[in-house]
Order: C-alpha cells, then sequence, then structure tokens
C-alpha cells in the first residue's frame, strides 16, 4: 500500500535503477548468461540487456505508482520455525 501511496522518494527509484542496471552488466561477465539472453531474445521474443538498460533508465516514480496501483494480493504464504527449528531438525 505504501508504494500506491508513493511513500518512496525519487532517490529510492534511483538507487532501484542503478541496482538493476548493474545487475544486468554482471550478465556480460558469464558465456552462459550471455548465451541464454540471447536465446531470449531470438525465441522468447524478450529484450536485451542493453534494451533492458535502456527502458529501465526511463522509469519514473509516477510509472511505478501507477503499476502498482494496478496490482491485486492473490496469495499470502506464511512460514513457520525458524533457526532454531532448523538446527533441531535430524536427517
Amino acid at each position: 500500500e505504501s508504494i500506491k501511496n508513493g511513500d518512496f522518494t525519487k532517490e529510492d527509484v534511483e538507487k532501484g535503477i542503478i541496482t538493476y542496471i548493474n545487475s544486468c552488466k554482471e550478465i556480460n561477465d558469464s558465456p552462459v548468461a550471455i548465451i541464454n539472453n540471447y536465446a531470449s531474445y531470438e525465441y522468447l521474443n524478450v529484450d536485451l540487456i542493453e534494451e533492458k538498460m535502456n527502458k529501465i533508465k526511463k522509469v519514473t516514480k509516477e510509472d511505478i505508482i501507477s503499476l502498482a496501483s494496478k496490482i491485486k494480493i492473490d496469495t499470502i504464504f506464511l512460514t513457520e520455525g525458524g533457526i532454531e527449528d532448523e538446527k533441531n531438525t535430524s536427517l
């Protein structure tokens, strides 16, 4: 709900964009990831990394608020347990 209400700053958006772009650039460090990128482009009609980076640079706070208002929660999963439960479990 806070995103729908615009309870985030333009700086948050800029940080998110920078993080996304850095993740995209890391794809070029892996030959397998480069091949997967081009295969996705060819067979699934997914944008190439360069195109994704150019598109994300254009995202605004208003775009995020608009998209958030269109999203509806469908399912919420709750988990039980924690670190102590994992320690007490024997195989």
